[in-house]
């Protein structure tokens, strides 16, 4: 009858390696995930702000609403094409034709989120970021 020798670790080393290798991933996913988002923030911010200031300074305050939506999907357009899907949406609105009027600009993206069904089944896979800037209009010479 032979021995069992417990004391042989041939493939303990492989168990280890797939076992810290997940953990490595994960964490790696999530850490791309954050900057996906935090992209995604600056470039709703900056378009926001694009579409408030090309609506606030155009000659024609009543083309306002139209310049300001074109600001927005250029910018988008420019910095990362595609993003005009129907994960973004803009809402424009503004108080009036004169000068000391407003503007407000909201752009809103949905930022798909990595494994979002299986990590965050309440989040439909996907996180919303928002971006808002507000600018008086110009008087024009």
């Amino acid at each position: 009858m032979e021995k069992l020798n417990f004391h042989d670790e041939r493939g303990s080393t492989l168990i280890e390696f797939s076992l810290t290798i997940l953990i490595f991933l994960i964490i790696f996913a999530a850490i791309v995930q954050f900057g996906y988002i935090l992209l995604a923030n600056n470039i709703v911010e900056t378009a926001a702000f694009e579409g408030a200031r090309a609506g606030s300074i155009t000659p024609d305050p009543l083309n306002s609403v139209d310049v300001a939506s074109s600001a927005v999907d250029d910018y988008i357009v420019k910095v990362l094409p595609g993003w005009t899907s129907g994960r973004m949406s803009k809402d424009i609105s503004i108080t009036g034709i004169t000068p000391e009027d407003t503007i407000k600009v909201n752009v809103s993206y949905d930022v798909p989120i990595m494994f979002g069904n299986a990590l965050f089944p309440s989040s439909g896979g996907s996180f919303t970021v928002i971006g808002e800037s507000t600018m008086t209009l110009t008087e024009k010479p």
